[in-house]
């Protein structure tokens, strides 16, 4: 899986991502979407709501 990845990000001229980046896109998503931060934080699995505020950026530039 990693090496499709790394293949697809650079055929995509994109710089070299890993799985844990994901994650962290993927929450910025969610959140800059609307998803309430309780449902990002059970979608990634986190012990504490607290855990998605440290890893996402929101277009406001923090978490809400």
């Amino acid at each position: 899986m990693l090496h499709h990845l790394r293949r697809l990000t650079a055929d995509a001229g994109l710089p070299a991502i890993r799985v844990y980046d994901l994650r962290h896109i993927a929450a910025t998503i969610m959140i800059n979407q609307g998803v309430p931060i309780a449902v990002v934080s059970k979608t990634l699995r986190h012990r504490n709501v607290g855990s998605v505020s440290h890893s996402v950026v929101t277009d406001s530039g923090r978490c809400r």
